[in-house]
């Protein structure tokens, strides 16, 4: 029986999974655990307007402007973007095995870090999965 309930404010841990280059050309996985919302359409619409915003076309591009993203930059945008589904984290821990509290300063170090990418890739993931309720089969 599926009981069909409101959602509101109601939040969920989930797995995530972070991948990293090893010795041998083998991938390590590193796995943790995040808090995440769970939303609404009406929620994730209230969260994040631009996605319903137009997008620009070619000949809307001014070629003159200068560049403002840097690899910097849409690590903080991916961040930000992160902290808006997710609150929390379980089993994140540095290297004496003091456990790294969650918040924007630590998730944008981690993202910095020299497997930064990996561990945005494996948050996001992770989000996706929450949304659709299942994971993506590898």
């Amino acid at each position: 029986m599926f009981i069909v309930t409101q959602t509101k404010n109601k939040t969920v841990t989930w797995p995530v999974t972070v991948e990293v280059a090893a010795d041998g050309g083998k991938i390590a996985k590193h796995t943790f655990t995040g808090t995440f919302k769970v939303l609404s359409d009406d929620e994730r619409k209230e969260l994040f307007p631009e996605v319903d915003a137009p997008k620009l076309d070619a000949g809307d591009i001014d070629e003159d402007a200068p560049a403002t993203a840097t690899a910097i930059d849409w690590k903080e945008e991916s961040v930000d973007t992160i902290l808006k589904v997710m609150t929390g984290w379980a089993q994140v821990v540095d290297a004496t095995k003091t456990p790294i509290e969650f918040n924007r300063d630590n998730l944008l170090s981690l993202a910095r870090s020299a497997h930064g990418v990996g561990i945005l890739r494996g948050i996001n993931t992770a989000i996706n999965e929450v949304r659709v309720g299942a994971r993506a089969k590898n």
